[in-house]
């Protein structure tokens, strides 16, 4: 059962990332699903401007929901998280990025070369961001009767440049003077340190990926087709908004967990991992067990609205919204009963672009303590040295 979880989780993370890179790329084919020529011309030509954007500035919100929380001294929460910030990268590591998204597999066929990519990737990238996590009162209650004192809000601060990742924990030490947290910039060398990481785990990560029951990455390659997603998406054209004084196209994606686990690529997937496996499941096992997943799912739904300039194809606006009522999956696997309650989930995500190839500049602060890749390498390799007998 843990090994099947694993899949599943497996899937629905290279579900994701397929669609994100389905929806990003600069040239056709896009997912359209059943909208006008006109329509999808308008998706493809926003497209092409994002992969040409050198940088923009943003706005964040993130709101996170939780009701009906069982066993808990609240019956539900709110946490926010709110920020502004700007990014600056280099186009043509976009070419690099969506050349993956012909052949997805591509990616496990060589973890090494993945680490490189992804240093590349990071140190064409400059971004920072400041950021504002909300805490409601009767979560900083419960923290406070454990012996920490929160503050309602707490902020930090977020740099990306050259490949060096930094934090200023300056407003952390201030607003919880007993937790000792140090004041001021700290850095790390993240890109060479991914690149590092991948390098020498690889062998074992390859390994790992071949022993798992049923996990072929050339099964993944379909989804780069976006006809596929229309088994279980769905896009449509809302009525146009104002956004900045600019009249914006509106477009809605909605993803169906229940049709996800009914479309054809799914269960073929599936249906491969329980042969790998030796499960010697039948057709009607199979569909029994479909079924199970999309009786967990029911109550499960994603939504994506994008808001883009009809002037000039920019991308204003994108909304996600995410809610899951967890009643049916818990009732699927038996730890529900008629009188139980089970939580509800409820997200928002909201990022609005502006500036668009006219960032700040972003440069990196000023007597930063920064750890360079090989002293986290070190602490990473001695953390992972089996203990002797003295120990």
């Amino acid at each position: 059962m843990q090994k099947r979880v694993t899949m599943i989780s497996i899937l629905i993370l290279m579900l994701a990332l397929t669609a994100s890179m389905v929806q990003a790329q600069d040239m056709p084919p896009v997912f359209c699903g059943s909208l006008s020529e006109a329509d999808c011309g308008i998706l493809q030509n926003s497209q092409r401007v994002v992969a040409g954007l050198s940088g923009a500035t943003f706005n964040l919100n993130f709101d996170l929901n939780v009701d009906d929380i069982p066993d808990a001294p609240f019956n539900s929460l709110a946490i926010n998280l709110s920020g502004a910030g700007a990014y600056a990268v280099d186009p043509t590591i976009m070419e690099r990025m969506m050349a993956l998204q012909g052949d997805p597999s591509a990616m496990f066929e060589d973890m090494a070369h993945l680490g490189q990519l992804l240093e590349d990737a990071l140190l064409a990238f400059d971004g920072q961001v400041n950021l504002t996590l909300t805490l409601p009162p009767e979560l900083l209650e419960v923290i406070a009767d454990e012996g920490m004192k929160l503050p309602e809000k707490l902020s930090v601060e977020l740099r990306m440049v050259d490949g060096v990742g930094y934090v200023n924990l300056s407003a952390l030490a201030e607003a919880i003077p007993d937790a000792g947290i140090p004041s001021g910039w700290y850095g790390l060398e993240i890109a060479k340190l991914l690149n590092n990481v991948f390098t020498v785990l690889a062998p074992q990560m390859e390994d790992m990926m071949g022993e798992m029951p049923g996990f072929d990455p050339e099964m993944f390659t379909q989804f780069s087709d976006p006809s596929v997603f229309g088994d279980f998406m769905n896009i449509e054209r809302l009525p146009d908004a104002q956004a900045d004084g600019e009249t914006v196209a509106v477009f809605k994606t909605t993803l169906d967990y229940v049709k996800l686990f009914s479309s054809p690529a799914i269960t073929d997937i599936m249906k491969t991992q329980m042969e790998a496996a030796g499960a010697g499941m039948t057709e009607a096992d199979l569909e029994q067990m479909m079924e199970m997943m999309r009786e967990m799912y029911k109550g499960l739904t994603f939504e994506v609205t994008e808001y883009i300039g009809l002037a000039d194809s920019y991308p204003r606006r994108l909304e996600m919204n995410f809610s899951w009522d967890l009643s049916s999956m818990m009732s699927a696997i038996g730890e529900m009963s008629a009188q139980d309650s089970a939580p509800v989930l409820g997200a928002t995500f909201t990022i609005t672009y502006g500036s668009f190839n006219v960032p700040p500049a972003i440069t990196a602060p000023e007597n930063a303590t920064v750890i360079t890749a090989e002293q986290a390498m070190q602490m990473f390799m001695g953390s992972m040295q089996p203990m002797s007998s003295d120990s």
